[in-house]
């Protein structure tokens, strides 16, 4: 869901940790039932989009810029990012969470005309998906402070105006089925994440735009991020 050079042990918080991150996307219009409503019987499994090293990734204490060039339609998904804690091959569901570290607030920021172009001419998404600073990252949140995936929530604003606020009760996959899924075909590898999909309401912003973003669990902030669009 994202090339700037991060080390992992900033976001993980992990010691003796010598491999550099990946990350595993998931697209975000196949994973909330708002966003898919009217599509739900065409969506039968998680899609999968890339797993690469790191693409696009950036820390949200090191502000860069975001808008690619040429963008002329520059769109805001907030997501979970699922964060790995060792490798993980055809994981089954009730043992998902075992191979997870932790969480962290996510943006799949999507140059949205490009994947648009790249849709309709049958090509991959990787410009409109993995340009740099395509996916500001939180900061590592412990496992143990989301003791319930399904029960969190996720809300982004522009300009201080509300546009994504939902639970990831709505996602269509729970993180677990996610997981498993994906580790059917990628092996999974420490310090990886997995974007789980963004709610209803991912739009346009502009260059002098400011977003804001966070994350939710029992009713407690766990973590915000906010940054100047440029």
């Amino acid at each position: 869901m994202f090339a700037i050079v991060i080390d992992v042990k900033v976001i993980l918080s992990l010691e003796n940790q010598s491999k550099e991150p990946r990350l595993t996307l998931i697209p975000t219009l196949s994973n909330d039932a708002q966003t898919c409503s009217g599509k739900l019987r065409r969506v039968t499994k998680p899609r999968k989009l890339f797993k690469g090293g790191q693409i696009g990734l950036v820390l949200t204490d090191r502000p860069r810029k975001a808008i690619p060039p040429a963008c002329k339609e520059f769109f805001h998904e907030v997501e979970l990012g699922v964060v790995i804690a060792t490798k993980a091959k055809d994981v089954s569901e009730d043992r998902a969470l075992d191979y997870v570290a932790g969480y962290a607030l996510c943006l799949d920021m999507t140059a949205w005309d490009f994947q648009c172009a790249a849709k309709a001419d049958g090509q991959p998404w990787s410009l409109a998906k993995g340009f740099d600073t395509a996916c500001p990252v939180s900061k590592f949140i412990p496992k143990e402070n989301i003791p319930d995936t399904n029960n969190a929530q996720l809300w982004l604003k522009v300009n201080g105006s509300t546009k994504q606020d939902s639970s990831t009760s709505d996602m269509i996959f729970t993180v677990p089925q996610v997981i498993c899924y994906l580790s059917k075909y990628f092996t999974l590898e420490q310090g990886d994440i997995i974007l789980t999909g963004s709610p209803a309401g991912a739009g346009p912003v502009t260059s002098g735009e400011v977003i804001e973003a966070g994350l939710e669990a029992e009713g407690k902030s766990l973590i915000t991020m906010k940054f100047l669009v440029q």
